[in-house]
């Protein structure tokens, strides 16, 4: 009764999230183009954010029975497995870009601007952030064998993963590059930071200067520092599932509790840590 009651909460609130994402996304700054370059980053991994919780939603609505019938069919078991592997590397992609982007802006401040002022560098990021995604849900949507299976009052997709196989094995071990790469990259800030509180303003580079830049750097390593943690947990929940025997409405509980997080963390951080989603969000409600 607690987990359908948990199920249905999900529900309630991954639902309105996905309009909520989608107007985030559209009050995003683009003042310069080291903003362009930053913020597309934000808004290519919003849309990712956007399919993994509707992939939620799909499976919700799966195990409650709220799911037409018409899509309890062989493809649509494909699709939602495809997305959630391919929506998960879409994911930590994002991250990491992120997490890279503030380890130049920390560690080389000279090269920072020349880098993401650079005409090509939005392209160059949307095609390196883009391709894990398409290519790993088109790859698992052609070779997946999950099906529908009975679950609780509905049904549930079983698992179409296979450690014997290049690709899926390179899945898992993409995921850990990342999720290690990110931990690596937010140590090396707070390292670098604390040493900036020793120097005064007069010495560091032109554009760190301003307040206002040292506010949205601190922004935004607050936002990856939590998204760099709920990824983290997101593969000790996968590494659990390999070494111990957890019961499958527990499995599927925390599964979709943790998408639920991930996906819907950076909206909610955008709009905790950004003053300019903010303030773009109360000019276009006025």
């Amino acid at each position: 009764a607690i987990n359908k009651i948990i199920r249905y909460l999900c529900l309630v609130v991954a639902i309105p999230l996905i309009p909520l994402y989608i107007r985030v996304l559209t009050a995003l700054p683009r003042s310069t183009n080291t903003a362009n370059a930053v913020y597309r980053i934000y808004q290519v991994g919003g849309v990712v954010d956007i399919f993994s919780l509707f992939n939620t939603i799909l499976q919700l609505l799966a195990e409650q029975s709220l799911l037409p019938q018409f899509l309890v069919v062989e493809e649509t078991a494909h699709l939602i497995m495809a997305l959630v592997y391919g929506t998960r590397m879409g994911q930590l992609c994002t991250v990491f870009l992120i997490s890279l982007n503030r380890v130049i802006a920390v560690r080389l401040p000279v090269h920072y601007q020349r880098v993401f002022e650079n005409g090509r560098t939005p392209s160059g990021l949307f095609i390196l952030q883009s391709f894990p995604t398409l290519f790993y849900s088109i790859y698992f949507f052609l070779t997946s064998e999950s099906t529908w299976v009975p679950f609780a009052t509905g049904h549930t997709v079983t698992a179409s993963f296979y450690i014997t196989r290049p690709l899926d094995l390179s899945c898992i071990a993409i995921q850990l590059f990342f999720t290690v790469s990110n931990i690596i990259c937010y140590c090396i800030i707070i390292a670098s930071l604390r040493g900036y509180v020793k120097v005064s303003y007069s010495n560091l580079p032109l554009f760190c200067v301003p307040h206002r830049f040292s506010r949205t750097s601190r922004s935004k390593r607050s936002k990856n520092i939590t998204s760099t943690r709920w990824q983290f947990l997101y593969l000790m929940y996968m590494i659990v599932l390999a070494v111990f025997d957890v019961p499958k409405e527990v499995q599927l509980l925390l599964f979709n509790l943790l998408s639920l997080v991930v996906s819907s963390s950076s909206p909610a951080l955008l709009f905790i840590f950004s003053s300019d989603v903010r303030a773009n969000l109360r000019c276009s409600f006025r």
